[in-house]
């Protein structure tokens, strides 16, 4: 087992216990440093920035621009009222028991912190949602009148994760059969 796989799991030898105990210590705060980052952010854009005035931060790439959307990612579900609220809290739910259960099993921080992420942004966007079905976003990218839909931190930060989800998940049944064979009595 190489030092980064050992270090991704807590009963792994050859990772100090001070690192396993950083490692999950940072990835248990992510969420909230998250949520806290999101909703003080979605606060400042809606006292600063005028609904669908521009702001640019580097030229008409990056921009600051009031918007609210009813819907999940790229506008899906736009108008669908409470099922939105609903179907997002619960995601965030089980997000959460998910990664309750990966600590219980002693994964390291590269199942944990990605799964942070997520439910950061998830009850994020579910805690804006609450008041009016809407959520803020306002970081809007592009070049010219090619633009993406626009964002906020809630929504960068569940891209970031799902994405580590998935780089650390190409690791994961290689780094698992090189613990199952570190292990005493494992067959191998």
């Amino acid at each position: 087992m190489s030092p980064s796989d050992a270090a991704d799991h807590v009963d792994a030898p050859g990772a100090s216990r001070r690192d396993m105990a950083l490692g999950r210590l940072v990835a248990l705060a992510t969420a909230p440093v998250v949520l806290i980052a999101d909703v003080a952010s979605k606060g400042a854009a809606q006292s600063a920035l005028e609904p669908g005035a521009a702001v640019a931060i580097v030229g008409n790439v990056l921009q600051l621009r009031l918007g609210f959307n009813s819907g999940v990612a790229f506008g899906m579900l736009a108008n669908s009222g409470d099922l939105v609220v609903w179907l997002t809290a619960l995601i965030g739910i089980a997000l959460t028991v998910w990664l309750v259960r990966l600590f219980r099993s002693g994964a390291g921080w590269r199942r944990t912190l990605p799964l942070g992420l997520i439910i950061g942004g998830a009850f994020g966007n579910v805690l804006d949602r609450l008041p009016d079905g809407l959520v803020t976003d306002f970081i809007d990218t592009g070049l010219g009148a090619m633009r993406w839909p626009s964002f906020n931190i809630a929504d960068s930060a569940i891209v970031v994760g799902v994405l580590a989800l998935i780089v650390f998940g190409q690791e994961g049944p290689k780094a698992r059969e090189a613990e199952g064979k570190s292990r005493p009595g494992a067959e191998g």
